[in-house]
């Protein structure tokens, strides 16, 4: 880069620069992804259906339906 006088000194800067960007980008998009393998929680719908499905089956009284129907749409 002869010739180039700063402007090398400025380009070499900012490339590096950039190299830095891509490798924060790369490592935080890695984290991100290990963060998406989690378990995913129940649902409200689903949490509703499994309380229909008791309470249609017998496992639960009305009042105990009622009272966790209460609590999931609160």
């Amino acid at each position: 880069m002869e010739g180039w006088g700063w402007g090398a000194a400025v380009f070499m800067g900012m490339l590096a620069a950039l190299f830095i960007a891509l490798l924060v980008w790369f490592i935080v998009s890695l984290a991100g992804r290990r963060d998406d393998t989690s378990a995913p929680s129940a649902s409200p719908s689903r949490a509703r259906a499994l309380l229909d499905e008791r309470y249609a089956r017998g496992e639960i009284e009305r009042d105990e339906y009622l009272q966790r129907k209460a609590d999931l749409e609160s």
